[in-house]
């Protein structure tokens, strides 16, 4: 049996992981990742694989899981306020899991669309318009309950 390689890694800059991940959605119509924690379960499980489209590509709309870069890092999550409705610097996230809405994100955070999950060997759409109603009105109702003041941002 052959001995084991070891294969030198390195710890990449959030902005060169940023840069890559930006010129790999820039080059190629999908990308894989795979999904790390529970946040938006049942719609995304923890080790499962995503595909993703450049938002420059497909278009985030309301209820779409995107991937948005937040101060926090990368984050797989629902719009629940945007386009149609919202200007491009007042766009609003969400886990499903998730009581309030995240921080504010401007439009060129949002770098991508999930536009499918792989699951059994077959790829299933996880977007949801229904699903995204169903956040924006939990979320407006915990904005109400605290006199319409802060919370996420």
């Amino acid at each position: 049996m052959p001995e084991a390689v070891a294969i030198p890694t390195l710890d990449a800059s959030d902005a060169f992981q940023d840069a890559v991940l930006r010129e790999c959605l820039a080059s190629f119509p999908h990308v894989r990742l795979t999904v790390t924690g529970d946040c938006m379960f049942p719609g995304l499980a923890s080790g499962e694989t995503v595909l993703l489209a450049a938002a420059a590509h497909r278009r985030p709309r309301l209820g779409d899981v995107v991937l948005v870069r937040q101060r926090e890092g990368l984050r797989l999550h629902r719009l629940v306020w945007g386009p149609p409705l919202a200007r491009a610097g007042d766009w609003r996230t969400q886990a499903d899991r998730g009581p309030i809405w995240d921080p504010r994100v401007r439009a060129e955070d949002v770098l991508a669309t999930v536009v499918a999950v792989e699951r059994a060997g077959r790829l299933e759409r996880v977007g949801g318009f229904g699903r995204g109603l169903r956040l924006l009105w939990r979320g407006l109702r915990s904005w109400a309950r605290r006199g319409g003041r802060g919370g996420s941002g």
